[in-house]
């Protein structure tokens, strides 16, 4: 499971706290998890209420696309995705979390527990 939030993704008198977000990142045996700095529910108009770009969208929407794609590849790949390399890999702006079961990789192609 990847999920994706940012610390502005809120809305008010429904999700309050943007870390609320992380509930089923957090009840899932295994998942991975990218929180973006400043992003909101709607990445700043970049998809549902689409408005201008601006440098920090645009960036935070290629490495979010970027993201998604590492960990599909790395789902699908021999050996399952690992925590560590995930959450290793540094990009300005996004941090990584990750839990997985004992040996510390996701693999889809296991049934969850």
């Amino acid at each position: 499971m990847l999920c994706v939030t940012g610390t502005a993704d809120t809305m008010p008198g429904f999700v309050d706290d943007w870390r609320l977000h992380l509930a089923a990142f957090d009840a899932a045996p295994r998942a991975f998890a990218m929180i973006v700095d400043g992003m909101d529910h709607y990445f700043r108009g970049a998809f549902g209420r689409l408005s201008p770009g601006d440098g920090m969208r645009d960036a935070a929407v290629d490495a979010l696309n970027a993201g998604v794609v590492e960990f599909v590849e790395g789902c699908v790949g021999e050996g399952g995705l690992s925590a560590q390399a995930w959450t290793a890999r540094t990009v300005s702006g996004i941090s990584r979390l990750a839990h997985a079961p004992p040996g510390g990789r996701l693999d889809t192609r296991a049934p969850n527990p």
